[in-house]
């Protein structure tokens, strides 16, 4: 039997997503989230005491799940192109999830994963991946990974966007242009 709390904080999470990624952060309406999620609009506050906790809650799962793909990645041993490939087919199959993130990072001006209770562990990991980056330190690691998934995101809205399009020369193109960056420094 499902836990019909679970399931209704998924029904709301993937709905802020696509609410956001279709009119902004600063956008969401909780008469138009509960019509996009076909719940009651009490519903949400049930769950969620305030919409600040709300659009929290789901910018700090979709790093979570985003985090916990790369951690498998990393150790199953994929390098740093693998990952980027993986990643980017990963966010275009759901892109109001990075549409969603990017969005947030920008409107709040901060990045969740700043106060993640998993950085160390991350920053651990992300050295094993950034081979030949030894001189970096961890702020620098934590930049550079920065920079790395801000293009995702970035590149991933404008396609969802209509802005690019999601052929293999586009997506091979931003590939290079992200790469230049990552392997001179």
């Amino acid at each position: 039997m499902k836990n019909p709390k679970k399931t209704k904080i998924d029904i709301i999470y993937n709905g802020v997503l696509k609410h956001a990624a279709k009119y902004g952060i600063s956008d969401i309406k909780t008469n138009l989230l509960a019509k996009e999620c076909k719940i009651a609009e009490g519903s949400i506050f049930y769950y969620f005491k305030d919409m600040k906790t709300l659009v929290d809650y789901c910018a700090e799962r979709y790093d979570r799940e985003l985090m916990d793909l790369c951690v498998k990645l990393i150790l199953e041993g994929k390098d740093m192109s693998e990952l980027w490939d993986i990643l980017f087919k990963y966010v275009l199959e759901k892109p109001e999830g990075a549409v969603y993130y990017f969005n947030y990072v920008n409107y709040y001006g901060f990045d969740p994963t700043e106060n993640n209770k998993r950085a160390e562990e991350f920053l651990k990991v992300a050295r094993t991946l950034f081979k030949g980056k030894e001189h970096l330190n961890d702020h620098e690691v934590l930049v550079l990974w920065d920079y790395i998934t801000t293009q995702l995101f970035y590149y991933t809205t404008k396609i969802y966007q209509g802005y690019i399009e999601n052929t293999k020369e586009e997506l091979a193109f931003i590939k290079k242009i992200v790469f230049l960056t990552y392997d001179n420094i």
